[in-house]
């Protein structure tokens, strides 16, 4: 027989068990109610045409930026030639045609050559595709700087004569004193030219900065590469990189010719250092005027190579 003081005890007992259990219930239900609130007030991203990361190499170092490359046409461009290895289906760099049969490219693009006279390489002109289109144009002769080093800028700069002319695409060479603003060109950068991968040329938009504020800018990425007055400090804002070789243009005229692209990544430009093409006037003018009566013996140019 139970006693007044056993009921009462098991009833407290049985009270805090309930309270227990309520609480740790209300508790379950705040923190549902809670998440659910956060769920619907939380923004919701948008997808949709976002611009797709990129990711590219240089000097073994990796890049990641959105991109908003803009498609362009050859037809607007008809000076502009790509510059394909054939062995390997690869795009390997931009050309300009500045003469009849002649065209102007980065140095160290010839650096992957099979043998001095890169039988390997080829051009195709007259296409918005590298990797199709246009026509195909061997190369007959080569003649690099003579004082190209490719532990710096200066003096990155070949020639590349091909075996037919193409004096109606050529662009002009814009004079000493230009304008700060322009177009920039080129494919991107050394792409596998498949038919399952187009290659589209792309153009963008640039200004042209003093090159204390390239080399601030690249101190840490590229220590020992200076910025001097033989090259030139373009900031794009697309965030669209292209290889090398390709033209900045200025007034419908050659300002210079880019080396290479340095992507930044908290903020919504990327870094073109290019060649002042003007600054090589006198290598160019001079072997491809008096290409047919070259002599090394009679140049300006010592240690000169030409296969």
């Amino acid at each position: 027989m139970h006693t007044f003081g056993e009921e009462f005890v098991q009833a407290i007992c049985y009270d805090k068990k309930t309270g227990i259990f309520t609480t740790i219930l209300l508790l379950i239900i705040l923190g549902l109610l809670g998440f659910s609130i956060y769920l619907v007030a939380k923004p919701i991203e948008c997808v949709e045409n976002k611009p797709q990361p990129i990711t590219t190499y240089r000097g073994g170092s990796r890049f990641n930026k959105e991109s908003n490359c803009k498609e362009t046409s050859i037809l607007k461009s008809p000076f502009l030639v790509a510059l394909i290895d054939r062995d390997i289906n690869w795009h390997v760099c931009s050309g300009i045609i500045v003469a009849d049969s002649w065209i102007i490219t980065t140095a160290h693009c010839l650096s992957y050559c099979q043998d001095e006279k890169c039988a390997n390489y080829a051009i195709r002109i007259g296409s918005s595709y590298s990797n199709r289109g246009g026509t195909i144009h061997n190369i007959t002769s080569i003649i690099i700087h003579p004082l190209y080093k490719n532990h710096n800028l200066d003096n990155d700069i070949a020639l590349i004569k091909m075996d037919s002319s193409a004096s109606n695409r050529r662009i002009k060479i814009a004079s000493p004193s230009i304008e700060d603003k322009g177009g920039l060109l080129g494919w991107s950068q050394h792409s596998k030219t498949s038919v399952n991968n187009e290659n589209v040329l792309k153009k963008m938009y640039f200004t042209i900065k003093p090159s204390a504020v390239c080399n601030h800018k690249l101190k840490g990425d590229y220590v020992k590469i200076e910025i001097t007055d033989r090259t030139i400090c373009a900031i794009t804002a697309e965030g669209c990189p292209t290889d090398s070789g390709g033209p900045l243009i200025s007034n419908n005229k050659l300002v210079g010719m880019v080396v290479f692209t340095k992507i930044c990544y908290s903020c919504y430009y990327q870094i073109t250092i290019g060649i002042n093409v003007y600054a090589y006037i006198d290598f160019i003018q001079q072997f491809i005027t008096d290409y047919k009566l070259l002599d090394k013996r009679t140049l300006n140019y010592s240690n000169i190579t030409i296969r």
